[in-house]
């Protein structure tokens, strides 16, 4: 198979989350979402000027927002509880809702497309602040004192994320005891990334910048099974080794099973490297083809190029 199972993992991204987001609200053809948006982006950008604030844009959706204090935690994906600490206003300071607390369910058509946007965006820990176009929030309806066409401006904090009856910790924990023991096996002392815990192996050092989000990254991999004795499976599910095309994806943003994001942030263009993915960070109890369910997945990876987000 040639690209095959992390392939289908973007695809099945793009299907959901982009209809989801533009569509939530009830179909006008009358209303142009395009020329909304905009002019609440533009309205927002003068806004940012004249105040002094400089924000980082969402690189699929045009966002605006800017962190006030980064976490240290990880992202949630589809179907997970995300608690968040916020308040809302109107871009002219007048408060809608202040110091609220609730968990919503990420990809559950819940909220505003504006919170699912920052749902991708955030992890635990993270504070920020995020300024929401219309076309993400109420449109041009009256939703109690928020008069249409408002732009939304949210201060957020995710604070945890429940998984329900899905044993995220407890699986971590087991999976990366099975992940050392088979590397002190081999005689091989991993990188460990402190956010997630996350395994690698760094086998060549790359030049240049570690990729920011939104940019578009270009890979070569193979991908193994780990199987229950501690040992890798002969044949790898999926590859475009050899196969002449490059496999990309946006960086960080939830294209791809957690573990790429998570380990690709220590990589550099040229490097290549061995990801011990566990499955709370891959498929969890999912299976694919070729991957049984609660599978731990090792990645060699090349790191080719990337196209930097502008």
């Amino acid at each position: 198979m040639k690209g095959k199972s992390v392939r289908n993992f973007l695809i099945l991204f793009v299907l959901i989350s982009i209809p989801f987001l533009q569509g939530c609200l009830k179909n006008d053809e009358a209303y142009d979402f395009n020329a909304a948006l905009n002019r609440d982006n533009q309205t927002i950008d003068n806004y940012l000027s004249t105040n002094g604030l400089t924000a980082i844009t969402d690189p699929v959706y045009g966002v605006r927002f800017f962190y006030e204090e980064e976490g240290e935690g990880i992202k949630a994906v589809n179907g997970d509880g995300v608690k968040m600490k916020y308040s809302v206003r109107l871009l002219d300071g007048t408060v809608i809702e202040e110091n609220k607390t609730a968990t919503f369910r990420k990809g559950a058509r819940e909220v505003i497309d504006g919170l699912e946007i920052m749902m991708i965006l955030m992890r635990t820990g993270d504070k920020v602040k995020a300024f929401v176009p219309s076309p993400y929030a109420y449109r041009d309806q009256q939703r109690g004192s928020i008069p249409p066409n408002s732009i939304l401006v949210f201060d957020l904090e995710m604070t945890d994320i429940s998984y329900g009856s899905y044993d995220f910790d407890g699986l971590m924990q087991m999976n990366q005891e099975t992940i050392d023991l088979f590397l002190d096996s081999i005689g091989v002392e991993p990188n460990i990334d402190p956010r997630s815990g996350l395994r690698f192996v760094t086998t060549q050092i790359g030049s240049g910048n570690v990729p920011n989000l939104g940019d578009e990254i270009m890979v070569r991999y193979t991908g193994r099974v780990m199987n229950s004795n501690r040992t890798l499976a002969e044949n790898p599910f999926d590859s475009n080794v050899g196969s002449g095309e490059l496999f990309s994806f946006v960086f960080d943003y939830g294209s791809v099973i957690q573990g790429w994001d998570l380990g690709f942030r220590f990589l550099s263009p040229g490097s290549k490297a061995t990801l011990y993915i566990p499955s709370p960070l891959a498929y969890r109890n999912q299976a694919r083809s070729g991957i049984p369910a609660n599978s731990i997945l090792v990645f060699d990876v090349e790191f080719v190029r990337y196209n930097q987000q502008q």
